[in-house]
């Protein structure tokens, strides 16, 4: 409740606006919610008087200025109410039981609405009995930065105030807000009325509330006033690069290569854009690069990698603009560089290291401590596993390691389970400070143990680029393109995501990226467009059939030209039946929610769990599973089958339907979609012929990426020569035909084995063919079958980004990894139509 200053008067105790913050929030965390300050009650007057559709009210305060004694008299009564309604809080706000005859209605019908918010359903049940009917996770998933267009609303410049919330739960003014004749608020999400700044409750009496893009609009953003910003100052971009120089990194061209791109991409930086770079090179020792003028620079190294030392207390992270020349120079000569730093062992234990150890802990933790006043984002280059130093992942490194591969290995859901608190410790630290990392890891058949180190990016906001068999000739452009992500991709800084509800549902777990505060509040250091956060539901208290429910996202950022911004997002769904709510399932959305949980689940031994299921297997035996992080890597792709089954079975037994030919497309392509998630490669059966760092580095992903990469990642694209879609199934391979296929980390061309050899050698174009290894594909040459599959290629690269081509005959014996996407054939475990009829069978 905001009360006014009155001229010549001070504030009372009553008067004072504050803003409670929970007690372990850390310092630093950028808080949606901010103290409202007061407007001083002449400056009312005088937006009144200034403004032209306040008719009437300007004669008022002409007369009541003319007639002091009466304005006097008017203010302390004003006052006095002030006072009262302080002391009794039922002056302020009222539960609205039901609707009340003096609100006026909305009409929802000229609502702009937006996607960045998803339901997995459009309807929901009434009570939390019904909603477990649906044994898959039910809840929505929101995506901050979506590339769409929102208006921007600029309360403080346009009336002098700050944006109007909801003096309850805090929730922004939406389209789906209320409004009583006397102006006065009803909150959608709390259904508390509030009264809110005066000027704008005398705006929602006039003609001109029609005008207001708030209100009008499911998603707009506002100019937000200088209280919402975390840090006081100018806000800078600040990229810092931790770049592996060991022997490894330097042969294999990882260290030339991302010089090379790394320079490229800060020269593509706008200059208005105030960037700030740091270079750390590492290897078994820490070496600072010093920037101390523009003209040159210095190393300085650092052998004690037990403890943090910085070796300079200043010129370590620079103004680009000012520093550009030296930082380039460096860069242009950094495998030089390198090269003539000496690796040498690490003094402790020497006998037990060599030259090929890295110190990355003790260099990111050396950066972190740099970048903690400024914020920011690392980005780092590793080749080998941290094995020196602070942070040295030896705890179980062998057992870990062939995780996956064997049977007799290790349980696969520990190695898939960080087992350092020093990485997840450094993430949340990061979180704190603002810092983003994100890692990209170019190995060569190394294990570097992902399950760890993803915990940094994870936590912090950011994300981990694996290259698995780096090869600069045949890596460069995907290597380019992770940087470019990085560092140009367009992103905000200073970044929360607050959710907000209807007070009968709650949020029961958050599932993706970012450190995950109180009271649904998300820190995400550096957010871009495709980062999505799934939120999973349930309800309190029971709904009224017919109703309508309420989700607010408020979302705010900085720009990188240092300007604050609120993005808010209201949807609303409604309530129905049981039978309406299972049916009005959204395939695309509930796929994307089951599997950030699932990848959620994976990674952790606690904190996820859901009901148990039991279902008939294809063989008719009876078995109870359940999605939970205590259970055994092998049960989880059970479980995800019996969630599915049991609800499709519950929606089959209130429709009387019998058979799977009668369920609706939503439904069928659910069926689909779910039973292509258990043969992704993060759950790839034991033994098969996929590395733990493989699977952690895809689950990784699936936690960061969006609905459609989401899919796209697990079904992959496969597309005939005349570019027609393909279903992923090994009988529809025509031999007389050419296929590209997506993977996780490649596209395949296939070329069937009843191809002409004459389309053949026009592919391979002044190539040299040898049918039975690897083709290497000629896409420039100037001929019609070259010109369709650069087309075909081109087209697949935009979806799943720029991946190396692979081409295989198939009169050769390569074409395993081809037939590993035919997800549909019998590939590790039952082919899609057995899949089908086991659902079958569950549904009699």
């Amino acid at each position: 409740r905001r009360y006014p200053t009155y001229p010549g008067q001070q504030q009372d105790q009553h008067n004072q606006s504050t803003t409670s913050i929970p007690a372990n929030t850390p310092i630093g965390v950028p808080m949606v919610e901010a103290p409202v300050q007061p407007v001083p009650y002449v400056d009312m007057v005088k937006q009144t008087e200034h403004n032209p559709q306040s008719g009437q009210n300007n004669m008022e305060y002409e007369q009541l200025e003319q007639n002091s004694q009466q304005y006097q008299q008017i203010k302390h009564q004003q006052h006095e109410h002030y006072k009262q309604a302080q002391l009794n809080p039922s002056m302020q706000t009222q539960i609205i039981t039901e609707e009340p005859l003096s609100i006026i209605n909305q009409d929802d019908k000229n609502i702009i609405t937006s996607d960045i918010i998803q339901f997995t359903h459009t309807q929901l049940p009434v009570t939390q009995a019904e909603l477990g009917n649906s044994k898959l996770p039910v809840g929505y998933l929101v995506q901050p930065m979506k590339q769409t267009e929102i208006p921007l609303v600029d309360f403080n410049g346009e009336l002098r105030m700050n944006p109007p919330r909801c003096q309850n739960c805090k929730a922004f003014v939406s389209c789906y807000s209320q409004f009583t004749t006397q102006g006065k608020h009803v909150c959608p999400c709390c259904g508390l009325e509030s009264q809110l700044d005066y000027e704008y409750e005398r705006l929602m009496k006039t003609e001109y509330k029609a005008q207001r893009k708030e209100l009008n609009y499911e998603a707009y953003e506002i100019q937000a006033p200088d209280i919402y910003r975390v840090k006081r100052g100018e806000t800078f971009e600040c990229l810092c690069f931790l770049i592996d120089i060991s022997p490894a990194a330097i042969q294999s061209g990882l260290v030339k290569t991302a010089a090379q791109i790394i320079k490229q991409q800060l020269q593509k930086i706008d200059s208005e854009v105030k960037t700030m770079v740091s270079v750390t090179l590492f290897n078994t020792q820490v070496h600072q690069l010093i920037f101390r003028n523009a003209d040159s620079f210095e190393v300085y190294s650092v052998p004690d990698v037990d403890s943090t030392f910085i070796p300079a207390p200043r010129d370590v992270i620079v103004l680009l603009k000012s520093r550009g020349q030296p930082i380039f120079e460096a860069l242009d000569n950094l495998e030089q560089i390198a090269s003539a730093i000496p690796a040498i062992p690490h003094q402790k234990n020497c006998q037990n290291r060599n030259q090929s150890d890295v110190c990355f802990f003790t260099a990111l933790d050396m950066v972190y401590k740099c970048m903690t006043m400024v914020g920011g984002k690392i980005v780092y280059f590793l080749s080998a596993p941290p094995s020196c130093g602070q942070g040295s992942l030896h705890e179980k490194y062998e057992q870990r390691k062939q995780s996956g591969k064997t049977t007799e290995a290790m349980g696969l859901k520990e190695a898939l389970t960080a087992n350092s608190e020093l990485y997840t410790d450094m993430g949340v630290k990061c979180a704190t400070a603002l810092i983003s990392v994100d890692g990209i890891i170019c190995t060569f058949n190394e294990f570097v143990d992902l399950a760890n180190l993803a915990e940094v990016s994870r936590t912090s906001g950011g994300q981990i680029k694996h290259i698995f068999e780096f090869q600069p000739d045949i890596h460069y452009n995907l290597l380019q393109t992770y940087v470019q992500e990085s560092i140009s991709q367009q992103v905000v800084l200073e970044a929360c995501v607050r959710m907000r509800q209807s007070r009968q549902m709650q949020v029961k777990m958050f599932y993706g990226i970012g450190q995950q505060g109180n009271q649904n509040l998300i820190n995400l250091a550096h957010v871009n467009s495709n980062i999505t956060i799934g939120g999973e539901i349930y309800f309190e208290d029971a709904c009224k059939l017919g109703q309508y429910l309420y989700v607010q996202m408020s979302y705010l950022y900085t720009s990188k030209q240092n300007k604050r911004f609120i993005r808010v997002v209201t949807k609303k769904i409604r309530v129905g039946s049981t039978i309406q709510f299972l049916q009005s399932v959204d395939a695309v959305a509930q796929t994307t929610l089951l599997a950030k949980k699932v990848m959620f689940s994976l990674r952790k031994t606690s904190d996820v769990t859901s009901q148990s299921t039991s279902y008939h297997t294809f063989e008719s035996q009876m078995i109870n599973v359940q999605l939970s992080s205590s259970q055994p890597f092998e049960q989880t792709a059970k479980a995800i089958t019996g969630q599915l089954f049991n609800t499709i079975g519950n929606f089959c037994k209130q429709s009387h339907l019998t058979q799977v030919e009668q369920l609706s497309s939503n439904f069928q392509q659910l069926i689909c979609y779910v039973f292509a998630l258990t043969k992704c490669v993060a759950l790839k059966p034991v033994g098969s012929k996929v590395f733990v760092d493989e699977r952690a580095a895809f689950m990784q992903k699936i936690e960061a990426l969006n609905s459609e990469q989401i899919i796209q990642l697990i079904y992959p694209i496969c597309r005939s020569f005349d570019g027609s879609r393909v279903r992923l199934n090994g009988q529809l391979l025509n031999q007389d035909n050419i296929y590209v296929v997506s993977s996780f980390s490649a596209i395949y061309v296939y070329i069937g084995a009843g191809v002409d050899l004459g389309i053949i050698q026009q592919l391979t174009e002044g190539k040299r063919v040898n049918l039975q290894t690897l083709i290497e594909l000629n896409l420039e040459a100037e001929n019609k079958y070259a010109a369709q599959m650069l087309k075909i290629v081109s087209e697949i690269r935009e979806q799943v980004g720029p991946l190396p081509i692979y081409c295989v005959s198939g009169q050769g014996k390569l074409t395993q990894p081809v037939y590993q996407q035919m997800i549909e054939s019998r590939v590790d475990g039952i082919d899609f139509t057995e899949y089908v009829k086991q659902l079958g069978n569950n549904m009699k």
